[in-house]
């Protein structure tokens, strides 16, 4: 968390008047990436800009905010520019010891590029290597960070990227197979994912979104055939697995390649999910299901901030009337 408990307390009470409504509201603004950010947060806030303080002396310090500043910004898939950041690039053998799961890990050439006032978070970061290829021979890896969450990623062929966007959180599992390609967008949170990627795989999860403990296998590792024939059935060429803005994957949750998940929607505990799943649409059971449509969610259990998730939607979909 980049953001303490008291500093989250007293934010709510400078600016709403009142303490946060839930220990998950207080922990999810705990992941701000400072106090001038969750500050930030709260000003574009509906709740804030209904209240009376709005019409008081903070109306007038918005008034002189730009208008793109006060709004909803709109819903970028991937990462922000770190223009205004300053950026460190280091070789991923010049990481600590204590960051590589096994020996070859540390033989790995490639770059790790993060946000210089995040240097004491590099130990989130734990590298191995696995496969038959020598890793000296390995080239063009690279893993761009605007933020550090506990990242646990397998390497085992040149060209694999990793891009994670500003104050992504939480526990995340990697396996990568081959040439593999990951983008994931800002303020995303895990509770512990485990992600299969093989030669070709993309993955793209967009902004603000939820995940649970859960499975993302964008391809297999071992090839199903035909006892006849000897045709592949499961392997396929260029796979992708597409998680727009805002989604929820529910607890053991698992998606397969090749899936589109649909801005605000929502993947049921236990779910499999192999396909399209449109935007504001809840999928539920093995395999999954469209169970409803037009709704999404909020982090917060009493649906608190839901009119600022609706309109962020609306920016970018016309998936809710």
């Amino acid at each position: 968390m980049s953001v303490s408990r008291d500093a989250v307390i007293w934010a709510f009470k400078f600016m709403l008047g009142r303490a946060p409504e839930s220990e998950e509201v207080i922990l999810s603004h705990m992941a701000a990436a400072d106090e001038v950010g969750l500050i930030e947060r709260l000003l574009r806030s509906s709740e804030f800009k209904n209240s009376s303080r709005y019409k008081g002396y903070f109306h007038k310090s918005a008034a002189n905010v730009p208008p793109r500043e006060m709004s909803v910004k709109p819903i970028i898939h991937g990462t922000s520019s770190p223009s205004l950041m300053e950026m460190k690039t280091i070789n991923i053998k010049e990481l600590p010891r204590t960051c590589f799961r096994n020996e070859s890990g540390a033989l790995i050439e490639g770059t790790i590029r993060y946000r210089a006032q995040d240097e004491s978070k590099l130990g989130n970061l734990t590298i191995g290597f696995h496969g038959g290829i020598n890793p000296v021979t390995l080239e063009g890896v690279e893993i761009n960070l605007l933020s550090i969450p506990n990242l646990f990623i397998d390497i085992s062929h040149s060209g694999q990227k990793i891009k994670f966007g500003e104050r992504c959180t939480g526990r995340w599992v990697f396996h990568l197979w081959g040439r593999a390609d990951v983008c994931v967008g800002n303020d995303v949170t895990s509770n512990g994912m485990d992600v299969y990627l093989t030669d070709g795989s993309t993955l793209n999860v967009g902004d603000d979104c939820m995940f649970a403990n859960g499975y993302i296998h964008v391809t297999d590792n071992h090839a199903l055939f035909d006892m006849k024939t000897g045709s592949l059935l499961n392997v396929r060429s260029n796979p992708i697995v597409d998680i727009g803005h805002h989604v929820w994957l529910a607890s053991r949750a698992t998606i397969i390649g090749d899936a589109h998940i649909g801005a605000g929607s929502t993947i049921a505990a236990g779910a499999v999910v192999k396909g399209d799943v449109p935007p504001c649409s809840v999928a539920a059971g093995v395999p999954a299901k469209i169970v409803k449509r037009g709704v999404s969610w909020t982090r917060s259990d009493q649906g608190s901030g839901w009119e600022q998730v609706r309109d962020s939607l609306q920016a970018v979909s016309s998936a809710v009337s």
